[in-house]
C-alpha cells in the first residue's frame, strides 16, 4: 500500500469512528454509563490497533491494553493531565515490599498536597525513603499505575466492562490550579472527539497514518 492509499484508508477508518461516536451519543441519552464504557473501549482499541500495525512483522513486544488506552489519551486527547501521578492513589498500589516503612510513604506522598504531579517529581520526592533496590525498581517500573489515565482504565473502563457498573470517579486533586474533571461520559466523549480530530489533522500535515505517529 502506497502513502496515498494509506491516507485514504486512514480517513475511512476515522469516518467509521465518527459514525460510531454518533451512535454512542444516541446511547448516552438512554444510558450515560454504557456510552462512557463504549468511549473508553474505542480509545483503547485505537491505541491497540496503532501498536499492532506499527509492529507488523516484528517479533515479540507485548503491549498492555492499559498502555494502549493511556498512550492514546496522553498523545491525542488534548488534555495534559492523563499521565500525571495521583500521590495518594499510589499508596494503594504499594506491595508488601513497602510494609516496613509504609507509614513514611504515607507522610511523604501526603506532603505533595492536592496536586497531581509528573512521575519524575513524585519519584524524586520519595527517593530518600527507599530501603533497598527492590523498592526503587518497583517505583521506577510501576509508578504509572497511579496515573490519572491508568486510574480511569482500572476504575472506569474495567469496572463497567467486567462488573457491569462502576462507582463515579471524582477527584479532590487539582492540576495547574484547576480541579481535575470527573471521569464521566462528557469528558471521554470530548477525548474521543479530540483523538479523531487530531489523528486526522496529523495525517493531513505529515501524510502519515495514525500508527506511524
Amino acid at each position: 500500500m502506497n502513502t496515498a492509499e494509506k491516507v485514504i484508508s486512514h480517513e475511512v477508518y476515522l469516518k467509521h469512528l465518527e459514525l460510531k461516536l454518533e451512535k454512542i451519543r444516541e446511547i448516552s441519552k438512554i444510558s450515560e454509563e454504557e456510552a462512557l464504557a463504549l468511549c473508553c473501549c474505542y480509545i483503547e482499541a485505537i491505541g491497540s490497533k496503532r501498536y499492532e500495525l506499527a509492529n507488523q512483522g516484528k517479533r515479540g513486544g507485548r503491549y498492555s491494553k492499559t498502555a494502549a488506552f493511556t498512550d492514546t489519551l496522553v498523545n491525542f486527547s488534548g488534555y495534559d493531565f492523563w499521565d500525571k501521578i495521583h500521590p495518594i492513589a499510589l499508596l494503594g498500589y504499594l506491595p508488601e515490599i513497602f510494609d516496613k516503612n509504609y507509614d513514611e510513604y504515607v507522610v511523604e506522598l501526603n506532603e505533595i498536597g492536592d496536586s497531581v504531579r509528573e512521575p519524575d517529581f513524585v519519584r524524586a520526592h520519595i527517593e530518600k525513603l527507599y530501603l533497598n533496590s527492590e523498592q526503587r525498581k518497583w517505583v521506577k517500573k510501576h509508578i504509572r499505575k497511579a496515573s490519572i489515565a491508568s486510574l480511569a482504565y482500572s476504575k472506569v473502563r474495567c469496572e463497567i466492562v467486567h462488573n457491569i457498573s462502576h462507582q463515579p470517579i471524582s477527584f479532590l486533586a487539582s492540576h495547574n490550579v484547576n480541579k481535575l474533571p470527573d471521569i464521566d461520559f462528557k469528558l471521554m466523549d470530548s477525548c474521543l472527539t479530540n483523538i479523531i480530530d487530531n489523528l486526522r489533522q496529523l495525517s493531513i500535515e505529515h501524510k502519515k497514518v495514525w500508527w506511524e505517529f
